[in-house]
């Protein structure tokens, strides 16, 4: 157990390097390449991806739902892990939304996953992995819905509109975050992956009975300590 501590001690700091790095240099390595996003920015993202999803989270569930000794020592250090993942890419995406475009797919459909299997049987378990993991992915969906360079309508997509002024100066625009070079193919590339492939009809109706069937309403459990001790409860 103390080696299985210090190797998460370690992943964390790894991560919050990873972090830094990845957070800081992601718009300048993705226009590196031709291609709209460089192969070193993909290994990242996908090595990323990866262990989330077929190392470190069924790791963690399983550790939570079968040796909750072994987890009590570890699972602040483990739901530290967690929640470094999730800010790498909840920032990644919310600071260069149409950089992300290559990426986005691929996040949405993981974390869908999460809160799907938080509607079955194992929905308590990862949940006691970190609420704020949870949080994280909802806001992940929340900021990919809401963002003005994603919306499917041409007159009102802010990322068009820094792209007619482009055209116009024949230069880099200047947003909000700076100068800017807007390519249509990925203004096109992401309207189509969120509102055609992802967030369709049937997709948004999944999620809105997720939601509010099954992950709003309170246990038995959490009801009991509301009614005890709604301040703490809430504070908590």
């Amino acid at each position: 157990v103390n080696s299985l501590k210090l190797l998460l001690q370690h992943f964390i700091e790894i991560s919050r390097v990873v972090y830094s790095l990845l957070v800081g240099a992601f718009a300048t390595m993705v226009d590196d390449s031709n291609n709209g996003c460089s192969v070193v920015v993909v290994q990242v993202m996908t090595a990323l991806l990866e262990s989330f999803t077929t190392h470190l989270l069924p790791a963690f569930v399983q550790l939570c739902s079968t040796s909750q000794n072994i987890w009590s020592r570890l699972s602040s250090d483990a739901i530290q892990v967690l929640e470094c993942f999730a800010l790498m890419v909840v920032e990644a995406q919310s600071r260069h939304p149409l950089k992300f475009t290559h990426f986005l797919k691929p996040f949405l459909e993981s974390f869908v996953d999460v809160l799907q299997h938080l509607g079955d049987g194992s929905g308590r378990i990862l949940l006691a992995l970190s609420t704020d993991f949870i949080v994280s992915i909802l806001k992940f969906l929340s900021n990919v819905v809401s963002c003005k360079d994603y919306v499917p309508d041409e007159d009102s997509n802010e990322a068009f509109e820094t792209l007619q002024s482009q055209i116009a100066s024949n230069k880099a625009a200047i947003t909000s975050k700076g100068d800017t070079v807007v390519n249509e193919r990925i203004i096109l590339s992401a309207m189509t992956v969120v509102w055609k492939e992802f967030f369709h009809t049937e997709r948004i109706q999944q999620l809105a009975e997720l939601l509010i069937c099954k992950l709003m309403p309170m246990s038995e459990e959490l009801v009991e300590e509301w009614h005890s001790d709604p301040e703490s409860y809430y504070i908590l």
